[in-house]
């Protein structure tokens, strides 16, 4: 069975991606992480959150007005960040630069 086979047999269960991609995607998931508990750390110590010290859930959003935030334009360019962790959870919208509590 050749390679592209052994990928579309396996569909059900997910492709393997190659290990060039295993190996980036590993390296951008570290970076991704990073940057994300760092942001976590701002919008806590903005919003005085007595959370954990490390977030469990991260979205980025971006594009139309989609959470009913009052403070956001209606830009197309508007990007919503929603990080939490146990204890506190947080919305950056920018523009116009603000968080908030989820």
């Amino acid at each position: 069975m050749s390679t592209m086979e052994q990928q579309k047999s396996s569909t059900q269960e997910g492709i393997v991606l190659a290990e060039k991609d295993q190996e980036t995607i590993k390296k951008l998931t570290e970076q991704v992480n990073e940057t994300a508990q760092q942001i976590f750390e701002i919008i806590n110590r903005t919003l005085e959150n007595k959370s954990s010290n490390e977030f469990d859930k991260f979205e980025f959003v971006k594009g139309p007005e989609v959470f009913n935030v009052a403070e956001a334009s209606d830009d197309e360019n508007v990007t919503r960040i929603i990080i939490s962790g146990k204890g506190g959870c947080g919305v950056y919208v920018d523009p116009p630069g603000i968080c908030r509590p989820c």
